[in-house]
């Protein structure tokens, strides 16, 4: 029998906090989608505006690009959410205070970063060690 989960999913964008005041760093910026499915929280790492970055400074419309980002990402919001206070906002609250204590991530690590707080959240310290050594076990050494 097929049982049906609630859902729920909104988009979040992560800036270290040295980084909010500076209207450039908006590019640093990393943009996931969270979901909520069955009380789990599930993560999808968004591309980054990285790669463009020196572009948008080079064309010389670095205000434009802020102000149209800016204006894009309130038109554009993916969202789903049956209540503001919910699963997906703790969890970002519980992410965010992860990240606070190493003072920032570099990019390139952020990814693995956010899949370890995400599964840190999903489960309880005896449960997650319980499935990493069960994993350890049966993957083959």
């Amino acid at each position: 029998m097929y049982r049906h989960f609630p859902c729920e999913y909104e988009e979040y964008f992560y800036l270290e906090h040295s980084k909010k005041r500076h209207k450039k760093s908006i590019f640093d910026a990393h943009n996931f989608l969270t979901f909520d499915y069955n009380t789990h929280i599930y993560t999808l790492l968004m591309p980054s505006l990285q790669h463009y970055k020196q572009q948008f400074f080079d064309d010389n419309l670095t205000d434009t690009y802020i102000q149209e980002f800016h204006a894009f990402k309130r038109r554009s919001k993916i969202i789903k959410i049956n209540k503001r206070f919910n699963n997906i906002v703790t969890f970002w609250e519980y992410l965010e205070d992860a990240l606070r204590k190493y003072r920032g991530i570099p990019t390139k690590n952020f990814v693995y970063f956010l899949k370890e707080c995400e599964f840190k959240y999903n489960h309880t310290r005896a449960l997650a060690q319980e499935l990493l050594i069960q994993k350890y076990f049966t993957t083959g050494q």
